[in-house]
């Protein structure tokens, strides 16, 4: 098929993902050495044409989940290519929890719409990964995503985002520790967003953050939200509901530069 080539470069296996969607190619591990990797939404192995999928592994509540991805060192730049429609999803489905996790050698993502849609969790998704620089994060559909505590936390690299947020829940520490981090555009329509604390705690680089649509009405938690953005000049948070928040502390200690705070429309 002209895509079953990459596969040399992987420890992989050809089994069922569930009972009712057949057998996928679960890629185990990346055991090659080019730091630049395509992954194809399909693969031939025996003759056979299979989706593939990044194997996800369960170690216990409190350890990241082991995937095929974050356990190798060699990967710097990585793409999605879909083959007939076909995308490359996870073998967890649609949550893609710690999926890159402590990957710190991992400058750029393109998902490029080849990656599986209709994410429910992203936790710790990129947590740690130090030199992160570029990801198209915004061609993925986080249309019934809830989680996503952590998810950028340590990616000291990363300079500009764009993320939907539509039915988050948990955005705690999202970009924590994030101090290259210099503009933060976020949307949501549908969800309310009931946990902010730490959410850009450290974004020591951060000038400008925008909110678009989201729902902070049910929110008890802001603490440390906006702690220690030292760059921030001024904040647009008229369209926040404060009805429910019993935890502000330090919402915007170390913010040496701020001057503004528009609270025109907040209740």
């Amino acid at each position: 098929s002209g895509t079953d080539a990459w596969l040399s470069d992987w420890d992989y296996e050809v089994k069922s993902r569930s009972s009712y969607d057949g057998d996928y190619i679960f890629l185990n591990q990346y055991t090659g050495s080019s730091p630049d990797v395509t992954i194809y939404g399909k693969a031939t192995v025996g003759g056979s044409q299979y989706p593939v999928c990044i194997n996800v592994t369960y170690v216990n509540d409190y350890s990241p989940y082991i995937t095929g991805l974050n356990c190798s060192d060699n990967i710097v730049n990585l793409t999605f290519e879909s083959v007939d429609g076909t995308k490359v999803c996870s073998s967890r489905s649609d949550r893609l929890d710690d999926l890159f996790y402590g990957m710190e050698n991992l400058e750029t993502v393109h998902f490029g719409g080849n990656f599986q849609g209709n994410v429910a969790q992203a936790g710790r998704m990129f947590e740690g990964c130090v030199n992160l620089k570029s990801v198209d994060i915004e061609t993925l559909d986080f249309g019934y995503a809830s989680i996503y505590r952590s998810m950028f936390k340590g990616c000291r690299s990363l300079e500009t985002i764009t993320l939907n947020c539509n039915r988050g829940t948990n955005l705690s520490s999202l970009f924590s520790g994030c101090t290259s981090l210099r503009e933060a555009s976020l949307t949501g329509v549908a969800g309310r967003q009931n946990n902010a604390s730490d959410m850009f705690l450290n974004c020591t680089s951060l000038e400008t953050v925008s909110f678009s649509g989201m729902d902070f009405s049910s929110s008890p938690y802001f603490d440390s939200m906006f702690e220690g953005c030292s760059s921030l000049k001024s904040i647009d948070l008229s369209g926040f509901n404060f009805g429910e928040a019993y935890m502000m502390d330090k919402m915007f200690k170390g913010c040496s530069s701020l001057s503004s705070v528009d609270l025109s429309s907040a209740s």
